[in-house]
């Protein structure tokens, strides 16, 4: 009876310590876990590349994510700096932070996102032929610019899709029965060409954004009006055939 006491006893004792050294740790981390210090800042890192990787997946049909993402990215990117630089917070065997969430264990599961979501999606989308951005990562101030391409095709194709609002507004039949290609032929021939002329000199390129969106119009024109569709994608191959000569 007083042995079955005192083990009750000893198991109150410990539950009771138990829970104050759960309430000195971190929210979520466990307390027996020498990286616990660490974890906070690899659940922050989650984050960043959680809304990173939403975004890309939003903006995947077609895919459209340097225009969209950008922030995202940048978020992403930032973080990622601050835990490549945790020098000064240490795991309770005394490795520092960084060392922890990159260099610590057979896998890194936070470089192989980090990795996927730059190489993977941002580089393999051709981003740096869109926009580019200044980092500055030590006064957490990157900073984002347009290239002078990616912003005029888009003033381009608000001038076509106004055309198209404009007389679809005017007259609905004229888009059900094909003949809004034919007023709005022009201004979308402007487009393509200014696109076109840009995809054939060497050395320059566009980010998919831009090409996942001309390749949609195209179709769009296609499924519209199939002949004014034809004429113009047979001039641009003529073009073409004139910058090979």
């Amino acid at each position: 009876m007083v042995a079955s006491f005192r083990s009750a006893l000893l198991v109150i004792q410990l539950f009771v310590a138990l829970g104050t050294v759960l309430d000195k740790a971190p929210i979520n981390a466990d307390p027996w876990d020498v990286d616990g210090p660490c974890q906070e800042y690899v659940e922050k890192l989650a984050v960043v590349q959680a809304r990173m990787v939403q975004c890309a997946t939003n903006w995947s049909i077609p895919p459209k994510v340097c225009t969209n993402c950008w922030e995202h990215y940048i978020a992403f990117k930032q973080f990622e700096y601050e835990t490549k630089h945790l020098n000064n917070i240490s795991s309770l065997d005394n490795r520092t932070c960084t060392q922890v969430i990159y260099d610590n264990y057979l896998l890194s599961y936070s470089n192989d996102i980090s990795h996927a979501l730059s190489s993977n999606i941002w580089a393999q989308s051709r981003c740096d032929s869109c926009l580019t951005i200044t980092w500055n990562f030590t006064a957490n101030d990157s900073r984002v610019e347009f290239a002078n391409q990616t912003v005029l095709f888009q003033e381009k194709l608000f001038i076509w899709r106004d055309c198209v609002a404009n007389y679809t507004d005017y007259n609905d039949d004229l888009f059900q029965n094909g003949t809004i290609c034919g007023y709005c032929k022009k201004q979308f021939n402007d487009l393509f060409s200014f696109y076109w002329d840009i995809y054939v000199k060497p050395g320059v390129d566009f980010c998919v954004d831009v090409e996942t969106t001309l390749t949609e119009l195209g179709t769009m024109f296609e499924d519209v009006d199939l002949p004014i569709a034809i004429d113009i994608l047979y001039g641009l191959e003529l073009d073409l055939e004139s910058h090979l000569a």
